[in-house]
């Protein structure tokens, strides 16, 4: 598997006015596929699932932002397994951010 996308996973810091994401590590990723039943299961739920990305084992944890190509997501789920090869992972499930929040020190 070819990870060869970057994103940028970021903290919310809601003490500041306005709030602000603060850009943590980068990690390269590869886009995976949300099946049908995931995808209605989430549209039942009341949820929206937007994107599924695969990482090699990292540290996020839901609630978390990620920035990839000039778009803010929110990690609605994050999923520590071994993928197909037996090598640890990470899965993250994303939702677009409803709102925009400025990056601290600009987008990376």
């Amino acid at each position: 598997m070819i990870y060869d996308r970057l994103l940028t996973v970021c903290d919310l810091d809601s003490d500041s006015v306005p709030r602000v994401l603060v850009p943590g590590e980068s990690y390269y990723y590869r886009e995976t596929v949300i099946g049908e039943t995931r995808f209605y299961a989430a549209m039942q739920a009341g949820a929206r699932i937007d994107m599924s990305v695969e990482l090699w084992r990292a540290p996020v944890r839901a609630g978390q932002y990620c920035l990839i190509d000039g778009e803010q997501y929110r990690v609605v789920r994050a999923q520590a397994k071994d993928n197909a090869d037996g090598l640890p992972v990470t899965v993250l499930t994303l939702r677009l951010s409803e709102t925009e929040f400025p990056v601290k020190g600009g987008a990376p």
